[in-house]
Order: structure tokens, then sequence, then C-alpha cells
């Protein structure tokens, strides 16, 4: 195949994809409100976490790590692995239940597990540009955007993702209620401007995959920032923790870097949420005890630190306008009244 025949965004990769099958497939996906790209597919050679049954697939950092090591990156092995089955494939659904035990197991704890896709969906509503790849076998499935961005080490919304959010406020928060926790997260401020941003939890994905590849490849970058309506500055607990909990299973040193984009952004200031990561998972478990929720619990044992052991920095917590607010903000958002609340 000539160079010149390649799309655009695929020339770089010319010899990379003719070396490895190249086929382009009959799917295509949004990269704006005009323009599609073509998914396409190619054989890989790496050794996959797991053998899947005809019809399932990887996606999420399994695949990711497919395609990097293929780049020959060095990979981190990904805590969770996400399986799907494809409907073009024609998968046997009588066995995603014995997968979803053995493959995923934390998910399955919740309910969760392995998923029926297909793959026009799939491609078509994912997160960031990265996770637009899915690995069925010996073969990578994935769009240019994908493949430009992983060789990069660039985390970029997605077209969908940055399309979904321009939502009403009750819709911006309904994917919480269904928190395993039981906390149902809320933004502070309902502005405008927070309406038609990027989900919190959306954000502190990105600052996670954005450490873990300063950490690896000493390159990486969140893409068209200028495009999402960040919102630093109200984070809600849960998704914090959360955020750092996916942070501390890729090392301290990932933590780390989590951490230090949180205190460059204004979202934790040392003072008040702590000078290390300790410290600010010891403060956020403190805050969700004071307002009313159960304490996140880190899988990192060694955060799991009684709140008690923090009484004096709680007190100046409870006493500040950001303890009223941060409960306001939550009696508002789900149709009550701060003044009908009671607090102990």
């Amino acid at each position: 195949m000539e160079l010149t025949s390649f799309p655009k965004e695929l020339r770089r990769f010319a010899e990379f994809l003719t070396q490895r099958d190249l086929k382009f497939e009959d799917i295509r996906v949004n990269t704006s409100e005009t323009e599609t790209t073509q998914v396409i597919s190619f054989k890989h050679h790496q050794k996959l976490p797991a053998d899947l049954p005809p019809g399932y697939a990887f996606v999420g950092g399994a695949a990711r790590n497919v395609v990097l090591a293929e780049f020959g990156d060095a990979v981190m092995s990904p805590r969770d692995i996400d399986v799907v089955s494809i409907a073009e494939w024609f998968p046997d659904l009588s066995l995603k239940d014995e997968l979803s035990r053995k493959i995923m197991p934390d998910d399955y704890k919740y309910g969760y597990g392995v998923r029926e896709e297909d793959l026009n969906t799939l491609f078509s509503n994912r997160d960031f540009t990265i996770n637009q790849v899915v690995v069925g076998g010996d073969r990578v499935y994935i769009t240019g955007e994908a493949l430009n961005d992983l060789k990069d080490k660039v985390v970029r919304p997605s077209f969908y993702e940055r399309d979904r959010w321009r939502l009403s406020s009750q819709d911006a928060f309904e994917d919480y209620d269904d928190d395993p926790s039981g906390y149902a997260g809320a933004e502070e401020s309902t502005s405008k401007t927070n309406l038609y941003g990027v989900r919190p939890r959306l954000v502190m994905k990105a600052v996670r995959l954005w450490a873990e590849y300063k950490e690896m490849y000493n390159e990486g970058e969140i893409g068209n920032i200028e495009e999402w309506q960040w919102n630093f500055e109200n984070i809600p607990l849960f998704d914090m923790a959360l955020g750092l909990n996916k942070a501390y299973q890729l090392g301290d040193a990932v933590s780390a870097r989590f951490y230090w984009w949180l205190v460059q952004q204004g979202t934790v200031t040392p003072e008040t949420m702590g000078k290390d990561c300790r410290e600010l998972a010891l403060n956020i478990r403190c805050r969700m005890k004071y307002e009313g929720r159960t304490p996140f619990d880190f899988d990192n044992k060694d955060l799991n630190q009684d709140p008690k052991q923090n009484e004096p920095r709680l007190e100046e917590y409870v006493d500040s306008n950001e303890f009223y607010s941060a409960l306001t903000s939550l009696a508002q958002i789900r149709g009550g009244l701060a003044g009908e609340l009671s607090f102990d």
C-alpha cells in the first residue's frame, strides 16, 4: 500500500501497520460534529493477560498495553482487566459469568463483569481517544486517533465525551447514584460553566493516566485541555479518593505525581488537605466522616487511618465555610434544603 493512499492520521505508522497485516474495518467513529475516522485492525504479537474464548475481547488498560508493547514501550500490568463480548463475533454468552468471576473478580463482587457490546457502540462511546481500542485474539482494532495518542502519550477526551456532558444539572450527577460506596457525589456549584464541563470522575481519571505516562515514559500531556471545562476546585471527595486509590495501585511515584497535579491546579492545598498523599487520604476520610458519609476504604490499608487521629484539623474544617458549602451543595442537589438537615 502506497504511503499517499494511507489516511493522513496513519501515515506515520505506514511501515508499522503494513508489517502487521493492516485491514480497514467497516466501522466509523465521530471525531467532530461533521467528521469521522475509520477503525483499522492489525495483528499483534503480545502475550495476553488471559486466554479468552472466541467472541470475547479485552478493552481498557489491557488493550492499551498491547498497542504500547507493539510500539516497544514498557508497560505496567493493569490491576483491573476489562473484558467484553462482541456481538458480531457470536460469543457463547453462557460463559460470561464464569469469565467475570475468574478475570474480573473485583467487579464481580459488586455485580459487574463482562459486558455485552457491539463494535459500533463500543467504539462510539469511549471516554478518551486512547480507549478506542479492542483486542480480540491476535488482532488489535483501533482508531487513528487512539493510535496517535497512545504513541504520543496524550490523554484526550473523545468527541462522545465532550458532547455527552452538555446536560442539565440533574443529569450531570446521576452517575453517582450507582456508586458501590453508596455515596452520591456532587459538585459544589451548579453554574452554567460546570454543567457543560467534564464530570469530576473523568477529570481524576485523566490526571491518573497522565501521572502514569509521565512516570513510565517521562512524557505525556492532557490534550485539548482548553476545550475541557475543568473545574478543579470542586472535585467531590469520593472522586478524589477514587483517583488517589487507583494512582496508589500503580505505585508511590505515580500517586506522588497525581498529588502534585492536584496541588498545581489548586484542587488540594497542602495547608488544609495535607502535604503528601498519605495526609491527603487521611483528610479525605476525615471530611467524609464529618459530612455524614462512610470514609473511603483505600486498597492500601496504610491509608485507612482512623479519622480521630486528625481531630484538630477536623475541628477547623467543621468550623469553616468550606464544610457548610459542601453540605449545602449536597442538600440542594438532592432537592432538599440545608436548613432541614441535622448534624451530630
